[in-house]
């Protein structure tokens, strides 16, 4: 038997052993440091128990007995060892098997080193045992039984763990951030439990932590793991006992505490602050401090004195895209460099404060992390209200810019950062002034004023000029005010063509602007020109994949509005492509792509398929933009008018009648968008039988529309026509007919649009149905049959409007064989 390990020659042999063969000599120089007789101890230790070469911790010269040379087939109480499966600092693990005539279980077992069952590690390895025994928690690798061999080497036997460390099955299975933070949560419960029963682990570590096919994570290796004095507080101090006197405990330095590389007390928050570099690794992909040799003197210095990258930046360097970036920044990184405060006091009070913060996150509540403040409050209610927010930041900007303090934002050699400095520093006092609890009310006559003090300033350099006026024409389309937004985009448009070094994609940002107002006024040629140069620009500056997989997104857009619904898929396909070739399947804008071309797919009568890509692109909407976003209110949208044509009237409503709500939380009640939702939710309810309410609602969405698009605005039509298929329903046909033909008459005045075809046929075929209810047969005979031709050859059969009107026909056939 070997003399007994001190403490600390225990522990730098540990370590010695899990390192590479070339980092061993430089690790032992900094150890040891000054301490000759420390290296001596180790060095004799090492010569003790090693021959020299790359493998000298692996070949000791006292040879084991043979039967611990090769031990599989060993039988150790009812478990036969069957192949060895893992060594680490003190012990080998095996597969074993019991294999009684009644039951047969595989489990794990951990058997002690031959040759190193010192007195101190024994009292280790027993203490371990001790430990594991009074552990039962779902997320904690299972006791079974213990014992020592015949040669008297301590063994326990354990569940055996059949997964990957965590942070590789994380990256196998592509999980979202969401899925990343929910796994990493039950990581934290069973750390939290090892708390609650006095045991800090004190070894935590991607390793340490598995996670079975189904997503289980499973605790392992409580290997150096210590008992607490008692349960009183969440910091408890471990027993005197069980402290050194000298240096550190065995770890893995890349996951330790700066106290634990110090050499001083370790408590509970020693596990916080290694759970807090797991998450930072399970965001990123990389650890705080780097990926070099996990011994280095640099790696340690660092975690001792240097203060960590926010995670949003790290992800960033290491190639995620920038929703990665901006889904980590504010409360994720402030959470994961709270749990890396150098200082334990400052770190969270327990794993259950951090876990606690974890799910406020999830649920989109303020985090413990940041400090309350009300411009904190004002972020977070700024999801929920961004669109008015944005508005309000950009009039206070522009006060800025014409007041006293002008010449800041217009003199050149002024450095960009003082300008931000001074722009941070009024909007910090706009939001200190907002109480976030009462609604935002934008004043439309102060917009107004700053949009003509612009205009009317010729002291404006043209790059500012035009990208105040930018900005300004984003608030009116914010606000619903498209004209006057298209009047500045062309403004903005223009400065831009006069500019001699302009950017590429400013000028590309101009022209999309101004096409998307042109869209909405349905002046569909001029907005295709303009995005066509847009698309030109781009390819020939060679610009990024993403950016002209946008532009093509811009003429899908174009083309399904103008009824080209094949030639709409076929762009907005090839767009999606694109963008998941060079983005990944989680960026917003790959959500983007799956919502638009699912719903070119519910226009063409695809609805399953429809169905089915509006739910990836919810799911991942919710996920990078939260349950009450602009954009998870758009694909709940889209979803509901799916189900509500495949009938699941239910669930349809419930997505409507969200849709509503967030839009009106976000816009008010005068807003375009309001209405789309009110017309909806109406469609969905006629179709359930609350008529009286249907009724309601769609007059809601006429009125909205006439004010903000004008009377004679397609969607205004859009509007009638359901209001005619209502009051059909409710026995009320010479009303409907008065009501469509409203309708139609907007219809035709674009009818040389292949849009407009299919409209009229539409609203043509709803004229029939309301004739053939007033007895009008012949009139509305021809109107039928005319109407159901048109929809088959623009939509196909399997259009919801080619359905419709092929079940008018045969209402007409049948009243006819009548």
């Amino acid at each position: 038997m070997m003399p007994i390990m001190s403490d600390r020659v225990d522990e730098i042999f540990c370590q010695v052993e899990e390192l590479a063969p070339d980092a061993r000599e430089a690790f032992l120089d900094e150890a040891c440091a000054d301490d000759s007789e420390l290296r001596r101890e180790v060095l004799s230790l090492l010569v003790a128990y090693t021959e020299t070469g790359d493998d000298f911790l692996e070949r000791p010269l006292i040879e084991a007995p043979a039967t611990w040379t090769s031990p599989e087939g060993r039988h150790l109480g009812p478990f036969r060892l069957v192949r060895e499966i893992g060594r680490g600092g003190m012990s080998r693990v095996f597969l074993a098997a019991r294999d009684d005539q009644d039951l047969y279980q595989e489990v794990a077992v951990k058997i002690l080193k031959w040759g190193i069952d010192t007195a101190e590690v024994v009292r280790r390895f027993h203490q371990e045992r001790r430990i594991l025994a009074r552990l039962e928690h779902p997320f904690i690798a299972r006791f079974l039984d213990s014992g020592n061999t015949e040669d008297d080497l301590p063994y326990v036997v354990m569940e055996l763990v059949e997964g990957e460390p965590i942070d590789r099955y994380c990256e196998i299975h592509s999980l979202s951030v969401a899925q990343r933070l929910e796994l990493f949560r039950k990581v934290c419960s069973a750390v939290e439990f090892a708390h609650r029963s006095l045991i800090v682990h004190r070894d935590l570590k991607p390793s340490n932590v598995l996670v079975t096919a189904d997503g289980t994570p499973k605790l392992l290796d409580f290997g150096i793991a210590k008992l607490l004095e008692d349960g009183v507080g969440s910091n408890v101090l471990l027993t005197q006992a069980n402290l050194t006197a000298t240096g550190t405990h065995p770890m893995t330095m890349a996951y330790a505490s700066p106290e634990q590389i110090r050499g001083e007390v370790i408590t509970t928050a020693s596990d916080v602050y290694s759970l807090g570099v797991i998450l930072y690794q399970l965001l990123t992909g990389v650890r705080p401090y780097g990926e070099s040799n996990p011994s280095t003197p640099e790696l340690l210095r660092a975690i001792c004195e240097e203060e960590a990258t926010k995670p949003s930046t790290a992800a960033v360097r290491v190639g995620h895209d920038r929703a990665r970036q901006r889904r980590l920044s504010g409360d994720l990184d402030s959470i994961v460099l709270k749990s890396l405060e150098k200082d334990p006091g400052r770190r969270y009070g327990s794993v259950e404060q951090l876990a606690d913060d974890v799910q406020r996150h999830l649920d989109g509540q303020t985090v413990m992390a940041r400090d309350a403040t009300l411009f904190y409050r004002a972020g977070r209610y700024l999801r929920r209200h961004r669109l008015e927010v944005v508005s309000l930041v950009v009039i206070f900007l522009l006060v800025l810019g014409f007041s006293t303090h002008t010449v800041i934002l217009r003199n050149r050699a002024i450095e960009s950062r003082e300008q931000v400095q001074a722009v941070t520093k009024v909007m910090g006092s706009v939001f200190e002034a907002w109480n976030p609890e009462d609604r935002l009310q934008l004043n439309r006559e102060l917009l107004d004023g700053q949009v003509k003090a612009i205009l009317d300033n010729e002291t404006l350099e043209p790059e500012l000029r035009a990208t105040l006026i930018e900005a300004l024409g984003s608030a009116y389309i914010g606000l619903g005010h498209y004209a006057e937004a298209g009047l500045l985009f062309e403004e903005c448009l223009a400065l831009r063509r006069q500019m001699p070094n302009v950017l590429p994609q400013e000028l590309v940002g101009s022209l999309l602007d101004l096409a998307d107002v042109r869209r909405r006024f349905e002046r569909y040629q001029e907005a295709v020109t303009l995005v066509e140069e847009a698309l030109s620009i781009l390819r020939r500056s060679q610009a990024a994949t993403a950016d002209i997989a946008k532009t093509l997104a811009n003429l899908a857009k174009l083309a399904k509005a103008q009824g080209d619904l094949l030639g709409a898929e076929k762009l907005y396909s090839e767009a999606l492509r694109m963008k998941i070739r060079v983005l990944g399947e989680e960026h917003e804008d790959v959500a983007t792509g799956k919502h638009n071309l699912a719903a070119t797919l519910r226009a063409l009568g695809r609805i399953e398929e429809a169905e089915g890509l509006h739910r990836e692109s919810l799911a991942l909407r919710t996920e990078l933009f939260g349950e009450r976003s602009l954009e998870v209110a758009s694909s709940l949208n889209s979803l509901a008018l799916c189900l509500r044509d495949l009938n699941k009237l239910a669930e349809a409503e419930d997505h409507a009648r969200r849709v509503l709500e967030i839009r009106r939380e976000i816009y008010g009640d005068r807003h375009s968008a309001v209405s789309t939702a009110l017309n909806n939710l109406a469609t969905v309810l006629q179709r359930r039988g609350a008529l009286e309410e249907s009724a309601a609602l769609l007059q809601q969405a006429l009125v909205i529309r006439r004010q903000v698009l004008g009377e004679k605005h397609s969607s205004v039509a859009r509007v009638l026509r359901n209001q005619a298929t209502l009051l059909l329903a409710m026995g009320q046909p010479s009303q409907a007919e008065a009501t469509v033909s409203q309708a139609l008459q907007i219809f035709l005045q674009g009818s040389a649009r292949k849009e407009s075809r299919w409209r009229v046929a539409d609203a043509e075929s709803v004229l029939g149905e309301c004739l053939l209810a007033l007895g009008r047969r012949d009139e509305a005979a021809t109107l039928l049959e005319g109407s159901y031709r048109i929809l088959d050859e623009v939509l196909g059969e399997g259009a919801p409007q080619t359905r419709e009107a092929l079940q008018r026909l045969k209402v007409l056939r049948q009243n006819s064989l009548g």
